[in-house]
């Protein structure tokens, strides 16, 4: 009688969250959250039980590096604990009670929910401190920085909170108070500086009310253009007023460069039209075009930052292809703007391959190859990476696509694999080595070379399914 195969999604809810929690906890952290991409309900359980178990409380790494992970982790923390935090992210509890009072009250508590896990997202992008001194583990507390705690640290987090979200009358209660003096230039707090944080929503009444209290800051703040037009579908008519008016000939020529310099930083945008408004402020300096090095340097940082509107038009324009200043189009997987850079005469190396596959970018990977990329020449090698990245099938697409699997793959994918406590992958290299070196791989290759046309996965058998890219945190 044929055994029927038992999945870990027929058993018991209770049985399968106790093995599930047991999984969990005998993982790293990195480990831990990759079971994420096994299915919906693995990606919702695996977060509640780091948090219900405090895993992530020991991790050292900064808070902006884990990405909507580390976000979620403290707002659930703020939300349904009383477990010690830092001041500064205690304090947005207070922040969004605040402004949960402008809300009408039979929304009151789930509006309050909503403020906290947003503001936890917008703390997160900037917070250099790890998970472990937020937490405040008594071993690391003395560590955080409590100088910017204080009353004026509290109202300018508050008033930047108001202007994200639109609630004027907070605006008015904190820059009404005679004891505020007013923004400061170069001041961020939590969440960064009022007249960004509203520019990014759209709030021209906002805008309004800042500019006729707050003026001082935003003329004086050379900078906060060039922070303001990296927005994404930013208002053109609210770009339009971060250009002050004293960006005169003289003034951007004046100040040793530095004036020309911020004016160049705010060119850094993901749109055409705000690009062609700041240049023809350039254009009437003595400075009026780029050097093939300026061009370059704009057109790496489009496509680092995915703006492939951007990058269409500063190639139509002139801007030189340098594959060296292009590292973060394969570290962030960007494939459209690599197609296009390939479209202009880019050359891609082993280098390129290595950067995709040590962040699991598994569909850069097979393209790259197909483009005749050596699969054996970055180190790691792509294969190593899909080992330590745990992806059994996308190893073994690998070494059918080309990649060598010889004795040497196999002593040093041991030693990683090992390392990082991979059991399951020391026995595949070793299966994949054995394979190798006794011919069987060639039938793979075979097959992909029958008529030209079938792909590895055909070939394999594979399924899609399985090869998604991994998540965008510094634990995936």
């Amino acid at each position: 009688m044929a055994s029927t195969k038992t999945s870990l999604l027929d058993l018991p809810v209770e049985l399968f969250h106790a093995v599930l929690v047991e999984c969990i906890r005998v993982r790293i952290p990195k480990r831990a959250l990759r079971l994420r991409l096994v299915n919906r309900l693995f990606a919702s359980e695996v977060i509640r039980v780091i948090h219900e178990y405090h895993i992530l409380e020991d991790n050292i790494l900064r808070v902006r590096q884990l990405g909507s992970v580390g976000a979620e982790y403290l707002s659930r923390r703020l939300l349904r604990t009383k477990l010690p935090i830092a001041p500064q992210w205690a304090n947005i509890r207070c922040i969004a009670t605040r402004l949960a009072q402008e809300d009408d009250e039979a929304v009151r508590e789930e509006r309050y929910a909503a403020y906290v896990q947003l503001l936890c997202g917008e703390l997160a992008r900037r917070c250099d401190f790890s998970m472990s001194s937020i937490c405040m583990r008594a071993e690391l507390a003395d560590r955080y920085d409590e100088r910017n705690c204080g009353k004026y640290f509290r109202e300018h987090d508050l008033l930047t909170a108001a202007a994200y979200t639109n609630k004027i009358a907070v605006i008015e209660e904190v820059i009404n108070d005679p004891d505020y003096p007013g923004i400061r230039v170069g001041y961020e707090g939590s969440f960064g500086n009022p007249f960004d944080m509203a520019a990014s929503r759209g709030h021209h009444a906002v805008l309004d009310l800042l500019y006729r209290t707050q003026g001082e800051f935003a003329g004086d703040n050379n900078l906060l253009a060039a922070v303001v037009f990296r927005r994404l579908s930013l208002d053109i008519e609210i770009a339009k007023r971060f250009l002050p008016t004293r960006w005169t000939k003289k003034y951007l020529e004046g100040n040793e460069g530095l004036n020309m310099l911020n004016l160049e930083r705010a060119l850094r945008t993901p749109s055409v039209e705000i690009f062609q408004m700041v240049m023809q402020v350039k254009e009437s300096t003595a400075y009026p075009t780029f050097t093939e090095q300026g061009l370059n340097n704009l057109l790496g940082f489009a496509a680092r930052h995915g703006w492939l509107e951007m990058v269409q038009y500063l190639l139509s324009i002139g801007a030189p292809v340098d594959v060296l200043s292009l590292r973060g189009v394969f570290l962030k997987g960007h494939m459209d703007i690599a197609q296009l850079l390939l479209d202009h005469g880019a050359e891609f190396t082993a280098k390129e391959m290595g950067y995709a596959a040590e962040k699991g970018r598994w569909e850069m990977v097979r393209w790259l190859a197909a483009q005749g990329v050596d699969l054996n020449v970055a180190d790691p090698s792509p294969l190593i990476s899909a080992l330590l990245f745990e992806r059994a099938d996308v190893a073994r697409e690998l070494v059918a696509l080309g990649a060598t699997a010889d004795a040497e793959f196999g002593r040093m994918a041991k030693i990683k694999a090992e390392n990082d406590g991979l059991d399951s992958m020391v026995v595949l290299a070793e299966e994949l080595s054995l394979e190798f070196q006794e011919g069987i791989v060639e039938f793979f290759r075979a097959a992909l070379s029958l008529d030209g046309t079938k792909s590895a996965e055909a070939a394999l058998s594979l399924d899609e399914t399985k090869s998604a890219e991994s998540p965008p945190s510094a634990l995936a």
